[in-house]
């Protein structure tokens, strides 16, 4: 494997890693805020999913290099800039910007498959191959829950003035 190849293919392991670790979190806090609705459902199944894909990504990380100061705190300003925004967004727009983290990491997955099929590694092939089987229908779920905010757009635009009166 070119070295090229091998960096690339370590960074996105890694920022998979991080990304599902996110999703985790936050796709679980926002279930919550969205209550026993369908884009509550929608994100705790998500949010499910990537604990579980996490534990079966670990074995195949890389071994984390010292982070570099750049990256690092470009990694520190994305979470901060992630949890301020969905702390004043109404509901639906913290929705739809959760409906971008999960985007952005059905992109990663894609090219992290692209890479490991490249350089035959089927551990991460299997594991991407799993990933998207069950990750891309529960984004089209997920997706598909967003009309829920039209059918209650006072719920929707006052979520989160409940918790920030709580």
């Amino acid at each position: 494997m070119s070295e090229y190849r091998r960096r690339l293919l370590d960074r996105l392991l890694l920022e998979v890693d991080r990304a599902e670790r996110w999703i985790a979190l936050a796709a679980e806090r926002e279930g919550d805020v969205a209550g026993e609705h369908e884009p509550g459902d929608a994100l705790r199944a998500i949010a499910s999913h990537a604990r579980a894909s996490a534990r079966l990504l670990a074995p195949l990380l890389p071994p984390r290099a010292p982070a570099r100061t750049a990256v690092a705190l470009a990694a520190a300003l994305g979470a901060l800039r992630r949890l301020v925004l969905l702390r004043v967004f109404d509901g639906e727009r913290a929705y739809r910007a959760m409906l971008g983290d999960l985007h952005r990491e059905l992109d990663l997955v894609h090219l992290l498959h692209a890479v490991a099929a490249r350089e035959d590694l089927p551990g991460v092939t299997a594991w991407c191959d799993a990933w998207l089987t069950l990750r891309a229908p529960m984004l089209a779920r997920a997706e598909l829950a967003l009309a829920w905010f039209a059918d209650d757009p006072r719920l929707a635009l006052h979520v989160r003035a409940a918790l920030r009166a709580s």
